[in-house]
């Protein structure tokens, strides 16, 4: 792509104000578009992607729009030995709970 969509001849630009417009456009997609993902249609190969610029465009079209931005995404993060505890006491209550019911209910568990 040599012009934009707006009529910026993208080969007038330095790698620098490239650079700079590339992290404006991925900062405004995260805001306008609600969209994390960090690929561009203008830039498919991420050549131009640099995460600090387009940080501190999400900030500036955050601001300039009135939108804030989507959630970040949350990693997969494997339980710990707290979360598995805490989830064998809950169950280990849901148990006692049911127990209590049946036994005062006389109702079999369906």
């Amino acid at each position: 792509m040599a012009t934009t969509a707006t009529g910026i001849d993208l080969r007038l630009l330095t790698d620098d104000a490239r650079r700079f417009w590339h992290g404006y456009d991925y900062g405004w997609r995260r805001i306008a578009l609600q969209n994390r993902e960090d690929k561009s249609p203008i830039d498919p190969d991420k050549a131009w992607f640099n995460a600090e610029l387009a940080a501190r465009a999400e900030i500036f079209w955050s601001k300039e729009l009135g939108i804030r931005a989507p959630d970040l995404p949350t990693p997969h993060q494997h339980p710990t030995a707290d979360d598995i505890a805490h989830v064998a006491q809950c169950c280990r209550e849901i148990r006692a709970n049911l127990n209590t019911f049946l036994e005062n209910t006389g109702e079999p568990f369906k």
